[in-house]
């Protein structure tokens, strides 16, 4: 059910409200609440995690530099000493081609490059 909330209505914006609506002003007893209960089910996630060496986008940057390999963008100059320094260092080889469970050895100047996005 989509309903405008109060403090929204004036900015023209809607949010959803699954089952009731309740005011600030109502009480849990005047909603018809006074003997509802909460279910709770406690849930196991496995995730995979690949952990990545902080040291590495700083080492590449070391080797590559602040400019895009790809455009030749330099933050730096466009910005100013506010950005200068910034840019981000991506893999060549795609992590998710890392095998599972094993640790792989990356050169930053062969493993790396330094591009806008």
């Amino acid at each position: 059910m989509w309903n405008h909330h109060p403090s929204l209505a004036a900015q023209g914006e809607q949010r959803r409200f699954s089952y009731f609506n309740i005011e600030r002003d109502n009480s849990a007893a005047d909603a018809g609440l006074e003997n509802a209960s909460i279910t709770e089910k406690r849930l196991y996630v496995a995730h995979r995690k690949l952990e990545r060496n902080p040291k590495a986008a700083k080492a590449a940057k070391g080797v590559h530099g602040y400019v895009c390999q790809s455009c030749s963008f330099d933050f730096g100059a466009i910005y100013g000493d506010a950005a200068q320094g910034y840019i981000e260092a991506h893999h060549l080889i795609p992590l998710s081609e890392i095998p599972e469970g094993h640790s792989v050895e990356l050169d930053p100047e062969k493993d790396f490059a330094v591009l806008l996005r």
